[in-house]
């Protein structure tokens, strides 16, 4: 990042002098809830005629968090020092999103800051209310895995050796899950350790090849392809789509410019591909309707949609309601991926603490009876 321009300063004898602005980062990033609320924030006070400035002053002794706190005074400083709001916001780029700080020039230039930020608060909540509802689709299962994997640690580890051990005292002849399930705990025993090293070892090279440009397109490949976890993705992808590009037009961004800095921030290399081939037919003149059509990755939803908007001046307008339409089916798939996934999640972890309990029962019986 560079620092912006130096600002001639006044001195005592009337001179200029020259004055060096240094960039400075937070430390810690504004959360992104953190940053809704700014905006609103900042949207209100500009609604209610209080200068951009006297707001981040406000800000700077109220703001709901240290980091809050302290990006509001810094950016107020520079524009005491006279750096303009853009400038000053491109500064802290871990805190404000590239789509934001490209909507504040946009609404810096037509004049719009408070349409703009409360635009920029609403998607932002959009976004996080669809963020939310995977993460809470996902967090039951999940935690219910991870339980299951603890139990069958702690029996593999602390349990079954025990059994073991009081088996081979009696020299009884064993049932077959019996077996089984002696044979499994004693494995993980000699190999769990080396196991757990080699999951990790992958885990770990997986991470770091995802993050290498073509990993990360393979892994955004297969990610879509996934036979459930894939339409979902898609869901979410032209949700993201349609909201922020609906929210860069309506904030006066040019459509090359909006689709540029749309397919950064829906973070997914196959959209992002997607959406250059969309600028590049642009650039060429093709409509924006055909170029769309033309990727064969967006549904026939979208570019009707973008056809009517196109035909009819209301091309933000459709395509908000497009993103509303996919908020809807994201929200549907996702509470019939929740009934899919719950049932079967517990009934594995059913079966197998039920063929731990059966092989015990099992042993225990047929040991009973050969004593008697």
């Amino acid at each position: 990042m560079t620092a912006a321009p130096e600002a001639p300063e006044a001195t005592a004898d009337g001179g200029k002098a020259k004055r060096t602005f240094n960039v400075t980062l937070t430390q810690k990033r504004i959360k992104r809830p953190e940053l809704v609320h700014l905006s609103r924030q900042l949207a209100a006070f500009l609604r209610a005629g209080i200068s951009l400035l006297a707001a981040l002053e406000v800000l700077r002794t109220d703001g709901e968090t240290p980091t809050v706190r302290k990006v509001a005074g810094e950016i107020a400083d520079d524009l005491v020092n006279g750096v303009t709001l853009t400038d000053a916001v491109d500064r802290h780029p871990k805190d404000f999103p590239l789509f934001y700080r490209r909507m504040l020039r946009s609404a810096e230039l037509t004049g719009r800051l408070d349409d703009v930020l409360e635009q920029l608060a609403l998607y932002l909540e959009r976004d996080l209310e669809a963020r939310q509802k995977v993460s809470s689709a996902l967090m039951y299962p999940a935690v219910v895995a991870g339980m299951a994997v603890v139990v069958v640690v702690i029996l593999t580890v602390a349990v079954l050796p025990r059994f073991e051990v009081f088996f081979a005292s009696l020299n009884a002849k064993l049932p077959l899950p019996t077996r089984m399930l002696l044979a499994f705990s004693g494995f993980m025993g000699n190999y769990g350790l080396i196991l757990v090293g080699v999951f990790l070892v992958l885990a770990a090279a997986v991470y770091f090849a995802s993050r290498q440009p073509k990993g990360k397109i393979v892994r955004d490949k297969v990610f879509l392809r996934m036979p459930i976890i894939g339409p979902i993705i898609h869901l979410a992808l032209l949700e993201r789509f349609c909201r922020l590009l609906a929210s860069m037009i309506r904030a006066g961004v040019g459509l090359l410019a909006a689709l540029r800095v749309t397919g950064d921030a829906l973070g997914n290399s196959v959209y992002g591909d997607a959406i250059e081939e969309i600028s590049a037919s642009l650039i060429q003149g093709t409509a924006l309707t055909a170029a769309v059509s033309a990727t064969g990755l967006f549904p026939s939803t979208v570019t009707q949609m973008i056809r009517v908007g196109e035909e009819t001046g209301s091309l933000a307008t459709q395509l908000d309601l497009s993103a509303n339409f996919y908020a809807s089916e994201l929200d549907y798939k996702l509470k019939k991926l929740t009934t899919l996934v719950e049932p079967a999640v517990v009934t594995g972890v059913g079966l197998a603490v039920g063929f731990v309990a059966v092989a015990l029962i099992s042993a225990m019986y047929g040991i009973f009876r050969q004593v008697h």
